[in-house]
């Protein structure tokens, strides 16, 4: 027995990008990570199931 009949698009995978030194995919991720860097952001705590906002912003480190 048939449910019926089905059609979809198929999945497209997205380019693969090579970031060798010098190339503009590298460049284009170094000036999106030093953005991200210079932002300053508030981390959220939840105790218990209460929530804890002190409205100060802290620098955040990466991992890297």
């Amino acid at each position: 027995m048939s449910i019926g009949t089905f059609s979809y698009p198929m999945p497209v995978n997205e380019p693969v990008m090579s970031y060798a030194p010098g190339s503009t995919e590298k460049k284009r991720l170094k000036e999106v990570l030093a953005e991200l860097k210079a932002v300053r952001s508030m981390c959220r705590c939840i105790s218990a199931v209460k929530k804890v906002r002190t409205g100060k912003k802290n620098s955040h480190t990466s991992a890297a």
